[in-house]
């Protein structure tokens, strides 16, 4: 039969299906309109409840039984784990905290690391990257206030995050940012205040950096 638009279904259904009150209903009717309408639906699962075809939108839930997705809608992503890094004054970078591989990453995370200047390259044009610098404080003898934050080609993006540790109390807290990429950038992240009691810095084994592109 022919594959039609909602607009035509709707015309053959209130065309042929009008009224039966004089039997003018056949059952070539119904099973044409019927015929027309599964031809037109964009997909239909299959007896082994395969989708074929294609569809726009979006999809809930945790997709844990689907395959044959194309990777160009995935994301990438890259996990690092850190070292201890102290000793940071104001408008110091973070460096030797960071390993130079991430720990944990996608196949084709494309993302580089350089400790000696502390900046991260290798992002990739039109790309939408989400960035998170989650740390704790190291145990200082007293009051200190220790902030991070994101930097793209020497300006600060995303939120300031602060740890604020008052006698033996420690702060995790993490630092977010966001951009879409020209393919140029260098990343970096900013010590924006270090002030108080030493040692002044973040500790490694609870502290990790998650790059994600999307």
């Amino acid at each position: 039969m022919t594959q039609r638009t909602k607009a035509g279904l709707q015309t053959n259904l209130n065309t042929d299906l009008a009224d039966n009150s004089t039997g003018d209903i056949s059952a070539a009717d119904v099973r044409n309109n019927l015929i027309d309408f599964s031809d037109s639906v964009p997909f239909l699962g299959t007896a082994d409840n395969t989708l074929s075809g294609s569809f726009s939108g979006s999809f809930e839930g945790d997709g844990s039984n689907l395959t044959g997705i194309s990777s160009a809608g995935t994301k990438e992503y890259g996990l690092y784990s850190l070292n201890s890094q102290d000793g940071f004054s104001t408008n110091d970078y973070v460096t030797t905290g960071i390993n130079l591989q991430p720990e944990v990453s996608s196949s084709t995370f494309s993302i580089t690391y350089d400790s000696g200047s502390g900046v991260f390259d290798g992002f990739t044009s039109g790309k939408l990257y989400e960035l998170e610098f989650t740390w704790l404080t190291e145990n200082a003898a007293g009051v200190n206030d220790v902030r991070f934050r994101w930097e793209k080609d020497g300006s600060l993006i995303g939120n300031d995050s602060i740890a604020i540790q008052y006698s033996s109390a420690r702060t995790q807290t993490t630092a977010k940012a966001a951009f879409t990429s020209n393919g140029t950038e260098d990343l970096k992240i900013k010590c924006t205040n270090a002030s108080g009691a030493s040692p002044i810095g973040f500790n490694g084994p609870f502290s990790f950096i998650t790059i994600k592109e999307i």
